[in-house]
């Protein structure tokens, strides 16, 4: 359920995202699973209410995968965000 919200908040939004993109690969890279699951959580629960669906998917996997302790799929579906929110970025600058 996207909200329209001007523009400016949704380019906050996915500026924010970049913080939560190192903290999973920090997280994951000392074990810490517990980041993922409440970063992937939080991400899933606000990605399409910004305009974002994607970013609700990705969550959704991260927080899945890092409940299961999957390392590989925490990192591949970072590097899927990273790549989404660059190009929505891109997207609104146009």
């Amino acid at each position: 359920m996207s909200l329209d919200l001007p523009k400016e908040h949704q380019l906050r939004y996915l500026s924010k995202r970049a913080a939560d993109i190192d903290a999973i690969i920090n997280g994951v890279a000392i074990g810490n699973f517990e980041v993922a699951v409440m970063i992937g959580h939080r991400l899933k629960g606000s990605g399409e209410t910004f305009g974002f669906p994607l970013i609700t998917t990705y969550g959704n996997t991260i927080e899945q995968a890092g409940i299961a302790g999957d390392k590989a799929k925490i990192l591949a579906t970072v590097e899927l965000l990273s790549e989404s929110v660059q190009n929505y970025l891109k997207e609104m600058q146009t």
